[in-house]
């Protein structure tokens, strides 16, 4: 039996395109190149991986959007890679936000303290660390991407875990 490639994006990707959604189908049409069966899906409860699988997570501000599937991975044998994407959350709070979150981002400066209003959301820098820890691979667009983790979340992957892969292909 092959193993299979479950990739995971934004739910919002379909409707707002941006880079991640864009490297993820990137990755996804190399995989189909290659062979490999790829199931790219935007909600973790569609993904069911088995022993042998790769489970690949993008963007490690959405780590709370993925509900347990990390645990569900490692619990059934499949390798999990992050594919973190990461950039400073609190430049993102204050310059990326649009509409109405834009506007609430003003007001309410501290991204953690903004995202439990506005989502009802659990500690992202908690979980991103939950995740971290259980990334068989991380898959880095830079070298600073892991000291940039360190320094906003407060861990980083482990030299095992790392490697950097410029998002250029």
């Amino acid at each position: 039996m092959t193993a299979s490639f479950w990739l995971l994006g934004r739910r919002s990707a379909p409707k707002r395109l941006g880079g991640d959604a864009m490297q993820l189908d990137e990755i996804a049409e190399i995989l189909r190149r290659e062979g490999a069966p790829v199931h790219q899906l935007q909600h973790p409860s569609q993904i069911h991986p088995q022993r042998g699988d790769k489970v690949v997570l993008f963007n490690l501000q959405r780590c709370l959007d993925w509900e347990d599937l990390p645990e569900r991975s490692q619990a059934a044998g499949a390798a999990l890679i992050l594919v973190p994407l990461f950039h400073s959350l609190g430049q993102y709070h204050r310059h990326g936000r649009i509409g109405l979150d834009g506007l609430m981002a003003r007001f309410i400066q501290d991204p953690q303290r903004f995202a439990a209003l506005r989502w009802g959301r659990a500690d992202l820098r908690a979980r991103a660390g939950q995740v971290i820890a259980l990334a068989d691979q991380i898959l880095l667009a830079h070298e600073d991407e892991a000291s940039l983790m360190a320094r906003e979340l407060g861990c980083a992957p482990s030299a095992r875990q790392a490697t950097v892969v410029p998002v250029a292909i």
